[in-house]
């Protein structure tokens, strides 16, 4: 964990309290730092599916995370080269990657070099959103549908608490299950939120919208792990 916080756009989902709620959920975690001559240069957290001990598939999800400013291409495709030795190699089962590069021709490439396929075009994808900004310029920022339902909450008066509680936490997982239901989707369940915010330590925070002193909605989030 004090390595992740080192990398450059660190991902929640290589967090150790990610981890670690999903081996809540079946999977075999396997962490490894990689390291030339010593020194750290990236870390990756892989989730397994094993049968009788047997590798069977791996997924690793915005991963590995470099820790090298500005890394040579030489050396991301050495770790890439890495990484694929240790979970795509026959006979230990399938590899399934999301890199945690950004989508550009030349990094496609570069995980061509490293032996790796396109498995299929699109896919989920991330957003960073820079805090430092003036609030002002953050909220200008925003699709005009956005700023528009900001106002109508503090116009209704809407406010924000951070909140603790084990009630609370429950509270959200209660509503998050009940969302799945009448939605008819499919996402994180109950045992791994409860041990995501076990594993996540001072990293993981509750925001309850609060409307005439009730919840009416809630985040969860930390530093490097996050559930909503």
């Amino acid at each position: 964990q004090r390595l992740l916080l080192k990398a450059d756009r660190a991902h929640s989902v290589q967090a150790f309290g990610y981890g670690e709620a999903k081996a809540a959920n079946g999977w075999h975690v396997d962490r490894q730092v990689l390291s030339i001559g010593g020194r750290p240069v990236a870390l990756v957290q892989a989730l397994e599916k094993r049968v009788l001990g047997l590798r069977l598939v791996t997924r690793i999800n915005r991963g590995p995370m470099l820790l090298v400013p500005d890394p040579p291409a030489d050396l991301i495709v050495a770790v890439y080269r890495a990484v694929r030795r240790r979970w795509a190699m026959f006979p230990f089962g399938v590899l399934l990657l999301a890199p945690a590069l950004e989508e550009r021709p030349d990094n496609r490439a570069l995980l061509v070099r490293a032996g790796f396929l396109a498995r299929k075009a699109g896919g989920w994808a991330s957003a960073r959103l820079d805090l430092t900004q003036p609030l002002d310029a953050l909220f200008q920022s925003f699709e005009h549908n956005w700023r528009k339902s900001i106002r109508a909450a503090e116009k209704a008066g809407v406010t924000v608490r951070v909140a603790d509680d084990e009630a609370d936490h429950e509270w959200m997982i209660a509503r998050h299950l009940q969302n799945m239901a009448e939605k008819g989707f499919s996402g994180h369940g109950a045992a791994f939120l409860r041990a995501l915010r076990q594993h996540s330590g001072a990293d993981y925070v509750l925001l309850q919208a609060m409307h005439e002193g009730r919840p009416v909605a809630a985040w969860a989030h930390g530093t490097t792990g996050i559930a909503d």
